[in-house]
């Protein structure tokens, strides 16, 4: 063995003995250091160590914090509402009163329910006002959004839209912060059911998925001299009105290959084995028609004040403007209502963000069409395969319809949304414009909703054709989502339109700025700012003096105003009667500028305390200079008719 490894080994034997020995001094030391136990009284548990301790502190925070821990829930909605409301399925009448007035009751602090009118079958139209009803703040003070649906009754989908944004508005008020700040600030006016005795009628009478399209009133559309006469047979009693076959060797049409229920026209020089003898009904009144005179006919969406047009130009405009009673009444309140600055108009089906105008003749402004674009592009992404067009460039033309009125007539931002889009089917460019092709219908009927859809042909004894076999989809479907689809279109509908409302203008005072001239003389400057994308009144609201100028005023302060006064009520009181009188303030000139610099001013000759302005344009400022006599402090105050008011105290 070498020497290095004798040394090693020494040296470890060495440390070994001395570890032992340490050991044996240590426990010998606690034995005789430690007082025998009968001799001494009992002692305090020893402290825990402060790993123990702090464990102890980390669960009791733990335990504190799950008393008061939200329950888990899918993010985006209410986990337990306080009214709870299925939202993947349809609602009569009857149900959605109920739901409305148990909202109201529940929330009565942002929630009022109003009828404004009874309707020719006597229902009530509802419209109910969101905004927080306790700051003091009245409701024509604040801008305002107007959103409604069912104008075409058998657009079914469109009325749980507009009731689920009451219904998610009012739930989600004390959760989100989001809502919360957007109800307060704003007011929403929903109308949910604008035709609530066609939509019972479709529910209830034998219809297809596209009638009744307008009002009850009768009406006599082939001018026989009789009134609805020719309406709608269920000739195999399932409540659809679907269409009717004639079995034919030399027919146009046969089945389709894979999806036999579905037929398909026949091919050039192929012979079909039907033929296609129109919608399930009779001719009831022996004129050689059939179905040609049903309930009604107007066009309730063809009946505003803006290019209406008659009968004989376009089907569905009935006598005037206007002349119908429940469309009267929603023209009243919105002309009522001057503080609304956008407003939303649900139908369906198509996917589609449209604008205005509805007739080619018809123009929008350029900046206001830069607006709407703005808009829509955020739209497009909310709402996958939805597309933007301007109605008469890439849909068709008409007159008298409601979006357009409330643009040229109103000022409003007024969008129309074609719900459910051929994409939805299975999320796809090819389904089809507007109306989703008939195999892409069937193909989602048999692999998602497993033949649900589709009435199955009958063989019927027929009074004028004798033998015929009736079929095909059901009035539930193909305009409307499914059931599974129907929370997601509520949702995304919703959620574009309160981005439009919250990009609708809002005024406020930015900043006051005083300096002594000389003795009592002194520059005021205020700059007063709109922070969203829609101005207080569109380029068209200027050029037609729709509403009024925003109004920028000063006035000397007497104090700071009471709390809740100085954003919104109290420049809205200040700004209501004028600047108040004082003796010993006076308002010498006033300047206007949309540079802090005032390079080219624009100089206040009349009345230069009560500043007006054409319109505060989005996202952008105003300086407004004044050279009054007397000292400050002073009250700066901003009313906009669509934009809100507000005020703010100089320091």
């Amino acid at each position: 063995m070498s020497f290095a490894s004798n040394t090693y080994r020494s040296r470890f034997l060495v440390g070994a003995l001395a570890l032992a020995i340490a050991a044996l001094v240590g426990v010998a030391f606690v034995f005789i250091a430690r007082p025998a136990p009968a001799d001494e009284p009992d002692e305090p548990p020893a402290p825990t160590s402060s790993r123990e301790e702090a464990a102890r502190r980390v669960q009791e925070r733990a335990d504190a914090a799950a008393a008061n821990r939200e329950p888990y829930r899918a993010v985006g909605g209410p986990k337990d509402p306080k009214v709870p409301v299925r939202w993947n399925r349809f609602y009569d009448y009857a149900e959605m009163t109920e739901i409305l007035k148990k909202l109201a009751a529940a929330y009565p602090e942002i929630v009022k329910l109003e009828s404004i009118a009874k309707t020719h079958g006597g229902h009530d139209l509802w419209v109910v006002t969101i905004t927080n009803h306790q700051d003091g703040v009245p409701e024509l003070h604040k801008s305002a959004m107007w959103i409604d649906g069912g104008l075409h009754p058998n657009e079914t989908q469109v009325t749980e839209i507009v009731l689920y944004s009451i219904w998610y508005l009012a739930e989600m008020y004390s959760i989100s912060p989001e809502i919360k700040r957007m109800v307060d600030e704003r007011v929403f006016y929903l109308a949910p059911m604008m035709n609530p005795d066609s939509r019972e009628a479709h529910f209830y009478q034998p219809n297809n998925r596209h009638k009744p399209r307008g009002g009850m009133r009768p009406v006599d559309d082939d001018g026989d001299g009789l009134f609805d006469e020719d309406g709608f047979d269920d000739l195999d009693g399932d409540g659809h009105i679907t269409v009717m076959r004639v079995a034919d060797e030399n027919g146009t049409h046969l089945p389709h290959p894979k999806f036999p229920r579905l037929m398909i026209e026949a091919k050039p020089g192929q012979k079909g084995t039907y033929r296609m003898v129109g919608e399930e009904g009779i001719d009831n009144d022996g004129d050689g028609e059939i179905n040609e005179d049903g309930d009604g006919y107007y066009d309730t969406n063809r009946l505003w004040p803006w290019l209406w047009e008659p009968e004989y130009v376009q089907k569905g405009g009935y006598w005037y403007p206007f002349s119908v009673h429940e469309v009267r009444v929603f023209g009243d309140f919105l002309m009522a209502h001057p503080n609304i600055s956008g407003s939303q108009n649900y139908h369906n089906t198509g996917g589609l963000i449209v604008r205005g105008p509805a007739a080619a003749i018809d123009k929008f402004q350029k900046a206001d069409i830069a607006i709407y674009d703005r808009l829509a592009k955020q739209g497009e992404r909310m709402l996958p395969g939805y597309k933007y067009i301007s109605q008469s460039n890439s849909l068709y033309e008409s007159y008298g319809e409601t979006i357009t009125w409330r643009y040229q007539m109103l000022g409003h931002v007024s969008l129309l949304n074609e719900t459910f889009a051929p994409f939805n089917f299975f999320g796809t460019t090819d389904a089809g414009y507007i109306m989703p092709r008939p195999i892409i219908v069937h193909e989602f009927d048999k692999y998602l909703l497993f033949d649900d859809a589709f009435s199955d042909w009958q063989e019927i004894d027929h009074p004028q054709f004798g033998k015929v076999e009736v079929g095909g989809l059901r009035k539930n479907f193909g305009r409307q989502p499914p059931s599974f689809m129907m929370e997601e279109t509520c949702h995304r509908n919703m959620a574009f339109t309160l981005y439009h409302a919250d990009q609708m203008p809002k005024v406020s005072v930015q900043s006051i700025d005083v300096a002594q001239v000389e003795g009592e003389l002194y520059q005021v400057t205020a700059v007063v700012e709109n922070d969203r994308i829609i101005p207080t009144r569109l380029a068209v609201d200027v050029r037609r003096n729709i509403s009024p100028p925003d109004v920028v005023s000063i006035e000397r302060a007497a104090a700071e105003p009471a709390a809740g006064e100085a954003k919104q009520d109290g420049a809205g009181q200040a700004a209501e009667s004028g600047p108040q009188a004082d003796d010993s303030f006076r308002v010498i000139t006033a300047l206007v500028s949309d540079s802090a610099w005032f390079p080219e001013p624009r100089d206040v000759k009349r009345n230069p305390q009560a500043v007006e302005i054409a319109t505060l344009g989005g996202n952008s400022v105003k300086y407004v200079r004044w050279l009054v006599e007397g000292a400050g402090p002073y009250r700066v105050s901003i009313k906009s008719t669509k934009g809100g008011r507000d005020s703010q105290v100089s320091e």
